[in-house]
C-alpha cells in the first residue's frame, strides 16, 4: 500500500462517519483503544474524547440534513483532526511510509514516543491547520459562535503551554504546570458552564432565533424555565 493509498483510506474512513456523531466518536476512540494501540497511548484519550462529547452534546457536529444542522466549521475542523490521527495510525501499522502533511507527521511522532508535549503538539497542529484552512466557514458564523471557537482554541493552546513551557504559562508557579496541563489527567474535563445543559442549542431557541443576525444567552420556557442555553449559531436559510 503506497502513501497516497493510505491517505485516501484515512479520508474514506472519515467520510464514512461524517454524518453520524456516534460513529465519529467511535472512530476517534479507536485511535486510543484499538487492540494494536499500546497502553500508554490509551492514557491520552480522556482529554480529546471529553471535548468531543461536549461538541456532540452541543449539537455542532450534527449532519447538514439533521432537523437542527450542526456547524460546518466545527465539523470541518473535527474532520481534519480525525483524518490526521487515522492516517498516522495507518502509517505506523504499515511500515516506513511518508505522511501526507506535517500535522500527520506530528501524530506519527506522538504514536512512536508518547508524551504530553507530543500529544499537544500533534493535536493543536491539526486544530490550528483546520482553523486556518476553513476561515471562510468561520466567518459565516455569528460573532458569539466565533467567540466560542476562539475560547476553545485558547484553552487548548494554553494547556499545551502548561505541559511544554510551564514557566511561560505560570511564571513562579511553573512546577504545577505539567501536572495541571497533563492531558492524561483530564485537563479538558468539562467545568460548570461547559456542560451540555448550559451550552447546547435547542430546537425551540433556533425557531425563535431563525433569521437573526446575532445571538445571546436566553432563558426560555422552551429550553427550561430554569436553564440558560447558549443559542449561538448560523441563521438558517
Amino acid at each position: 500500500m503506497d502513501d497516497g493509498t493510505i491517505a485516501s483510506l484515512a479520508r474514506a474512513k472519515v467520510d464514512a462517519v461524517r454524518d453520524s456523531t456516534a460513529d465519529r466518536y467511535r472512530l476517534a476512540a479507536e485511535f486510543y483503544r484499538a487492540p494494536h494501540a499500546d497502553a500508554e497511548r490509551g492514557r491520552y484519550r480522556r482529554a480529546e474524547l471529553s471535548f468531543l462529547r461536549w461538541e456532540i452534546e452541543r449539537g455542532v457536529l450534527e449532519p447538514p440534513g439533521a432537523q437542527l444542522p450542526g456547524s460546518p466549521w466545527w465539523r470541518a475542523v473535527s474532520d481534519r483532526l480525525l483524518g490526521d490521527k487515522v492516517e498516522a495510525d495507518l502509517l505506523t501499522r504499515g511500515g516506513d511510509r511518508s505522511p501526507s502533511s506535517r500535522t500527520v507527521a506530528l501524530w506519527v511522532m506522538f504514536i512512536r514516543t508518547p508524551s504530553p508535549a507530543a500529544w499537544y503538539r500533534a493535536h493543536n497542529a491539526s486544530i490550528v491547520a483546520g482553523y486556518l484552512k476553513h476561515q471562510v466557514l468561520a466567518a459565516a458564523e455569528l460573532s458569539e459562535e466565533r467567540f466560542m471557537m476562539n475560547v476553545a482554541l485558547l484553552r487548548v493552546v494554553y494547556a499545551h503551554a502548561l505541559a511544554a513551557a510551564p514557566r511561560l504559562a505560570l511564571g513562579l508557579l511553573a512546577p504545577l504546570g505539567r501536572l495541571l496541563g497533563d492531558p492524561r489527567r483530564g485537563a479538558w474535563r468539562r467545568r460548570r458552564g461547559w456542560r451540555s445543559g448550559s451550552w447546547r442549542r435547542s430546537a425551540g431557541c433556533w425557531a425563535i432565533r431563525a433569521g437573526a443576525r446575532s445571538a445571546s444567552s436566553w432563558t426560555c420556557a422552551t429550553c427550561s424555565p430554569n436553564a440558560t442555553r447558549w443559542t449561538t449559531g448560523r441563521s438558517r436559510t
